[in-house]
């Protein structure tokens, strides 16, 4: 698995809007010419789902700007689903992601969009290759926080029931 190095330094945080179109086109570009880095290298399988959920979040964020990052996304969630060793890290390296639990690891920062990681996750929940636990534990996590989403995110998930019914 490859990404630019830009694409996943120029990801959002909630709420700050400190992209720009030339940035998300040039991270986008760099993918596509082949300016990438490798997250696959001599991580243990858990760090490195950790840095592939990241990665994943980070193009999401942009999926709402930019046709080709919506793309992209909806491929690395496959790709990270097929390559995800065991479901659990996977699990909760996606829940820490979508804040549905906190991170143990203090120093732990949201860098990307989150409502625009759900409606990506809700495009490809019901996909055929999504795991049925992963499934049930991330729609289990989202109904049962519901009430506390940001009210953006709240407003994602309540257009895509398939999230959390």
């Amino acid at each position: 698995m490859h990404l630019s190095p830009k694409l996943l330094s120029c990801s959002l945080s909630e709420g700050k809007e400190t992209h720009q179109d030339e940035r998300i086109q040039s991270s986008l570009s760099s993918i596509q010419r082949g300016t990438t880095i490798s997250l696959t290298a001599t991580r243990d399988p858990d760090s490195r789902t950790q840095a592939l959920v990241e990665a994943l979040c980070c193009v999401s964020g942009l999926s709402a700007e930019s046709a080709a990052a919506a793309d992209s996304a909806c491929r690395l969630f496959h790709t990270l689903v097929a390559r995800a060793r065991q479901q659990w890290p996977l699990a909760n390296a996606l829940l820490r992601a979508l804040q549905l639990i906190k991170s143990e690891n203090k120093e732990y920062k949201v860098r990307w969009r989150i409502s625009s990681c759900y409606l990506v996750l809700a495009n490809q929940i019901d996909e055929p290759y999504f795991p049925s636990a992963l499934r049930d534990t991330l729609k289990f996590f989202i109904s049962s926080k519901m009430a506390t989403l940001p009210v953006d995110v709240r407003d994602v998930v309540e257009k895509h029931p398939n999230l959390y019914t």
